[in-house]
């Protein structure tokens, strides 16, 4: 079993597309846990919203992403995985912007209906290469190593927002987030092009070329 848990991390960690795209994923997790213990803070503190329309603050976000779904066929081969990448970062980031910076609640909800969209969009980019770039019998190991990256950072995001909620005050978690976010992109995002996705998809599976990440 220790052979086999190796063998999953030795594969994702030389897969240096992969490991940037799981970055870039743990960072977006990271930032949205850091946000989302305070959220509720947020919108029943400075944004007066009644607890009785909290609500919105989950379900619009939610509808974004159901929505991002069933737009990624259509999407993400027109603009490409790279574009994708970005947006996933950029949105989220504008979105944290709009939610620490103001204080209009509709606003604040299109932010964050549209940063779902770009995160749903960026899953179906991810999982392509995932399953594209990893041969068949290590796809399940080295699968568990990117979401231990990439999930494993939550609950130091949530630390983190606490932490920074109670000492600068219940804005700076989605500053500090917009701001991260948007060093993510530039240091991370920017390697990950269309062509180095088509690239990395069709290494182990020729098949590939007619995925989600290839263009019409």
């Amino acid at each position: 079993m220790t052979q086999d848990i190796r063998s999953g991390w030795v594969h994702f960690w030389r897969h240096h597309l992969l490991r940037r795209v799981a970055f870039i994923s743990a960072a977006i997790n990271f930032f949205g846990s850091v946000t989302g213990g305070v959220l509720v803070l947020l919108a029943t503190g400075p944004y007066q919203v009644p607890m009785s329309r909290y609500g919105l603050f989950v379900a619009v976000p939610a509808a974004g992403a159901i929505v991002g779904s069933l737009l990624a066929e259509h999407v993400v081969p027109r603009i490409g995985g790279g574009p994708t990448t970005w947006l996933a970062a950029l949105v989220p980031a504008a979105s944290y912007a709009i939610l620490g910076l103001g204080q209009h609640t509709p606003l604040a909800l299109a932010g964050m209906f549209c940063a779902a969209v770009a995160s749903s969009l960026n899953q179906i980019v991810v999982s392509t290469l995932r399953q594209a770039a990893v041969p068949d019998e290590l796809l399940g190991r080295v699968t568990a190593a990117y979401r231990l990256v990439v999930l494993g950072v939550i609950p130091l995001g949530a630390l983190a927002g606490g932490l920074l909620g109670r000492g600068l005050g219940i804005r700076a978690p989605f500053i500090a987030a917009a701001v991260g976010l948007v060093l993510a992109a530039l240091l991370l995002a920017s390697r990950v092009t269309t062509q180095a996705l088509r690239d990395a998809e069709t290494t182990h599976d020729p098949a590939a070329r007619s995925s989600a990440l290839t263009a019409p």
